[in-house]
């Protein structure tokens, strides 16, 4: 009888080994599982949003009235545009960080300018800022934005920095 009770002892701690790797290799299998998803979304992000290449603007001219500033800009590319972001510089040497306040019909956002209709390929519309700057406008940026996804992006690449001629506005 004493051998029998030292048997089923013995299977007894022979079956608590096996629980006990089989638990193991559970938590190892779902670790495992846990650091492949989590490194699957920091290897494989989501593409960035961009435009569609030839998506491009140029300012057609631009007149002044007070401290209104009113650039025509043309969409010379082949997509449509959403708007445009403008900066100013009041010297000619510098890169252009000053941003408009778009005026009530294009947007709350100061250097943002969203059209009420897209910009269609081969049309030119007016983009009406107030310029509150001190002193007379010498360079100007400019570059177009779309809504993809209902997301603003942002056309990289595509920025155009000019001089403006004559005494500035």
């Amino acid at each position: 009888m004493l051998k029998k009770a030292n048997l089923i002892k013995k299977n007894k701690r022979g079956l608590s080994e096996i629980v006990a790797y089989a638990i193991m290799i559970a938590i190892a299998i779902s670790l495992a599982v846990a650091v492949y998803a989590w490194l699957h979304d920091v290897i494989n992000p989501k593409p960035a949003l961009d435009c569609n290449e030839g998506t491009t603007v140029y300012l057609e001219g631009y007149s002044c009235s007070g401290n209104t500033l009113i650039l025509n800009i043309k969409n010379n590319g082949g997509f449509d545009v959403s708007g445009v972001i403008v900066k100013i510089s009041n010297d000619a040497a510098n890169e252009p960080t000053i941003a408009l306040q778009p005026d009530a019909s294009g947007g709350a956002f100061p250097g943002y300018f969203q059209f009420n209709t897209l910009l269609q390929p081969g049309i030119s519309l007016p983009a009406i800022f107030t310029n509150s700057s001190s002193g007379p406008i010498k360079r100007i940026s400019y570059q177009p934005f779309v809504f993809i996804n209902k997301k603003k992006v942002v056309c990289s690449g595509t920025a155009i920095k000019e001089p403006i001629t004559g005494n500035g506005c």
